[in-house]
C-alpha cells in the first residue's frame, strides 16, 4: 500500500483526498470545505477527519500530489504552504507530485466522454483561465487569458469553443459577452461538480504515475499571474 494526500485549493476552498496508489479499484476517501474563506484552517480539520475515518497514521503517509495551479493566487500558496508543513511533520521521506486541478477536471471528463472541452475558470473581471482538451493533445493545458486579446497558445478563445463541450467554473459576464455563445453551448458547472471532477482527475492521475516519475523535492507554484496587490504596485510604477 502507497498512501497518497491529495490536495487542492486552486478553484475554490479546501478539497483533500487519501487514496492507495497501488490499488486497481475507483476508492478513496474525500472530502471538501467549499467556503471561500476558512481554507488554512479546514485542511488541518479535513486531514484529522480523513486519518481517524481511515484508521491510520499521519506517518504512513508515502506521497502528496497538490495543484500548484493556475488558480486563485492565494488558495496556490495556502494549499502549498499546509503540504509543506505535513512534509515536515512526517518522519519518513515524502514524495511529491504537481498536479493542476483544471487541467486534471478536464482530463476526467474527456476520459469519460472523449469529446472536446474548453473549461473557463474567472480570476478577475478582465482575467482568468482557460483548460483545453482534444483528441490531438496528450494531455489538458491550461493558459491565463484577457477579454482584450482573447488569444491562447492554441488560437483564438473563440476557437476553442467550436465543437467543444463549453464549461464554465463561474460567471465570468465579460468573456461571455465576447464570445455570445448560445445558450445550448455552454454549461454553468456548480462549484460541487467542478471540485468533484478535479479531485477525481488528480486521483486518476496519481495512480497512473510511476514511481520513478514522483518529485522527491517538493513543487513550486505555478501562478500565471501575479496577485492583484502585485499589478496594481506596478502600475503606480507605471505612472509615476
Amino acid at each position: 500500500m502507497r498512501l497518497c494526500l491529495f490536495v487542492d485549493t486552486c478553484i475554490h476552498g479546501a478539497n483533500i483526498a487519501i487514496a492507495d496508489l497501488e490499488s486497481s479499484q475507483d476508492d478513496f476517501w474525500m472530502k471538501s470545505h467549499g467556503e471561500k474563506y476558512g481554507s488554512a484552517t479546514s485542511l488541518s480539520q479535513l486531514w484529522q477527519e480523513g486519518l481517524k475515518e481511515l484508521d491510520i497514521k499521519y506517518n504512513e503517509l508515502d506521497a502528496i500530489a497538490v495543484s500548484v495551479g493556475p488558480g486563485s493566487f492565494t488558495g496556490i500558496k495556502i494549499g502549498l504552504s499546509w503540504c509543506y508543513g505535513v512534509e515536515a511533520a512526517n518522519a519518513a521521506k515524502i514524495k511529491w507530485l504537481s498536479l493542476s486541478s483544471i487541467e486534471e477536471a478536464v482530463n476526467f471528463w474527456y476520459l469519460k466522454q472523449a469529446q472536446t472541452y474548453t473549461l473557463f475558470l474567472p480570476s478577475t473581471k478582465t482575467h482568468g483561465y482557460i483548460a483545453y482538451k482534444n483528441s490531438d493533445m496528450e494531455q489538458a493545458q491550461s493558459c491565463l487569458v484577457d477579454t482584450g486579446s482573447m488569444q491562447t497558445p492554441w488560437g483564438s478563445v473563440a476557437a476553442l469553443c467550436e465543437g467543444a463541450e463549453v464549461l464554465w467554473g463561474a460567471d465570468w459576464p465579460q468573456m461571455q459577452a465576447q464570445l455570445s455563445l448560445a445558450t445550448e453551448q455552454k454549461k454553468s458547472l456548480l462549484s460541487k461538480e467542478l471540485l468533484d471532477a478535479a479531485m477525481r482527475g488528480m486521483i486518476h492521475k496519481g495512480k497512473r504515475t510511476p514511481e520513478e516519475q514522483l518529485m522527491s523535492e517538493a513543487p513550486q507554484a505555478k501562478y500565471l499571474r501575479k496577485s492583484t496587490a502585485e499589478e496594481n504596485l506596478a502600475k503606480k510604477k507605471g505612472t509615476s
